[in-house]
This record gives structure tokens, sequence and C-alpha cells, in this order.
């Protein structure tokens, strides 16, 4: 019986001991991010960050983290004690550069104001239509 009970605790510390709970934030320029996808690669397990950038979710070491936001870099990390700062994950994300479709230039030319204001309105009028 005494076997069989400490069998037991073994195999519930060792499963319990792989994997744990990551607390972490998600920033931008020191301001956080919140509705981030954060997903564990390894057990396919997912959450997002709540309105302070904050998540947590079931990860150990060597787990692959993904975090995916529509406005940020697809940011991709390798779990080690390394990364964490008081217990805490703290993950930075690149803003994506915005790809514009088109660019219009036009040329205006300058608008020399004098003191006649019914011939400055009129030259505004012009450039405005």
């Amino acid at each position: 019986m005494r076997t069989k009970l400490l069998s037991l605790v073994v195999i519930l510390h060792t499963l319990n001991s792989f994997s744990q709970k990551v607390k972490g934030t998600v920033l931008y320029n020191n301001y956080v991010i919140p509705n981030v996808e954060v997903i564990n690669s390894n057990t396919k397990q997912l959450t997002v960050t709540d309105a302070k950038g904050e998540f947590t979710i079931d990860a150990k070491t060597n787990d692959i983290l993904i975090f995916v936001s529509k406005q940020y870099q697809l940011k991709k990390l390798v779990l080690n004690p390394l990364l964490f700062t008081n217990g805490v994950l703290e993950v930075d994300l690149i803003l994506k550069a915005e790809e514009l479709s088109e660019v219009v230039v036009t040329n205006i030319p300058s608008i020399k104001l004098g003191k006649d204001q019914k011939w400055e309105q009129t030259k505004l009028d012009q450039y405005i239509l």
C-alpha cells in the first residue's frame, strides 16, 4: 500500500512540475496591448490578453509561445528562466508597418496673402475646389 501511495505522489508531483502557469504582460513602447492572442504551440492552448495586457497560460521550459495581433508583428518565444523578470514574462511587440495602396502627390502653388480679403478668398476657393 505504501509503495502505491508513494508512486501516486511521485507521478502527481512530476506532472505538476512539468507544467506551470506562466504569467506575463504584452507591451509596445511601455504601453499595454489588450486582445493579443497567446498560443502555446506545444500544447495548442490559447489565451487572450486582458485590458491590462496581462495573460496566464500553462507552459513549461522550452515551450514555444506565439503572440499574434492584427496591428503588431508576430512574435515567437522559446521559454527559458532568463526571460522572466520577477516571475513575470514581459513581451515587447513591434508595430506593423502600414502598407498604402496609393499615394497622391499634388503641386499647389504658394498663396501670397495680400491686404485685399476678397481677392484672398477667391484664390483660396480656387485651390479648395
